[in-house]
């Protein structure tokens, strides 16, 4: 259909009951020894017929056109820029990359139409329909994604940092905050690790690049593996402030107890 020579091409033609085959090579099927007159032609694809029509053979040589062609999937950004090393995946045929013009190109299949899937990072983000022989387009909103990870005081945490969609994790960072680019639109989830303690998150990419902070539930550091939460601060601190109220207190009464009995020693005696 694109004027390409057929590379791999399955030829019969049949006579009298009688059939000869041959395989293409560049585009070129050889018999020998073929008499002059009307014979049935069929070329296959993959096992799928292509073409199928009488020819009259009455030179050496005859061209024919078979409903052939090479499938491509062109993928851009929302700003209409080429998108390189998406990974296109087109049923029954096989799997590609985008080039840095950003079109994947498939070989040679039988004219009509596949269904394709586009794959980045290993997750799907997108789904179409493209026919042999022509380019189909889809377009992937892509965005940036800086995560930040503090602690309950505010303070910067070197954690682990892992960005999944659904199950797959599609990219890491490590330090107190990353920044993942070139992600699609879509929801994700954050995983940040520090130590024992692991937070997750669910963040959305919907219409422009976003930051978000993650806070690891901890505010002091005491040594590795031990850390503490404000939560566990005040369970810890508040029987200790309960006893410095009861201790203030009761050493208060003793002192007004003391003060008033001083006061009774001195008055006169009747």
């Amino acid at each position: 259909l694109d004027g390409e020579p057929l590379i791999n091409g399955h030829v019969l033609i049949y006579s009298d009951g009688r059939s000869l085959e041959s395989n293409t090579s560049e585009g070129l099927a050889v018999f020998n020894a073929v008499p002059g007159g009307l014979y049935r032609l069929v070329v296959e694809v993959a096992g799928e017929r292509v073409y199928d029509a009488d020819l009259e053979v009455a030179s050496e040589e005859a061209e024919i056109i078979v409903r052939v062609g090479r499938p491509a999937v062109k993928v851009v950004d929302q700003y209409g820029s080429p998108l390189e090393a998406v990974e296109v995946v087109v049923e029954g045929i096989g799997s590609s990359k985008t080039s840095e013009q950003g079109v994947a190109l498939f070989g040679q299949a039988p004219a009509r139409e596949y269904t394709y899937k586009v794959l980045l990072y290993g997750a799907e983000y997108g789904i179409g329909k493209v026919k042999a022989g022509e380019t189909a387009s889809l377009t992937l909103h892509i965005f940036s994604l800086k995560v930040r990870v503090v602690n309950q005081m505010g303070e910067p945490v070197p954690a682990d940092i892992v960005l999944l969609k659904g199950d797959r994790a599609i990219s890491r960072g490590a330090g107190p905050s990353a920044t993942f680019t070139s992600i699609p639109q879509g929801g994700y989830r954050l995983l940040v690790t520090y130590g024992p303690k692991q937070v997750e998150n669910q963040v959305e990419l919907i219409a422009d690049d976003r930051e978000v902070t993650v806070v690891i539930p901890y505010a002091f550091y005491l040594g590795p593996g031990v850390m503490i939460s404000l939560n566990d601060f005040w369970l810890l601190a508040l029987p200790l402030m309960l006893l410095l109220v009861v201790t203030v207190s009761v050493l208060a009464v003793r002192k007004t107890v003391k003060k008033v009995s001083a006061r009774r020693e001195r008055l006169p005696r009747i």
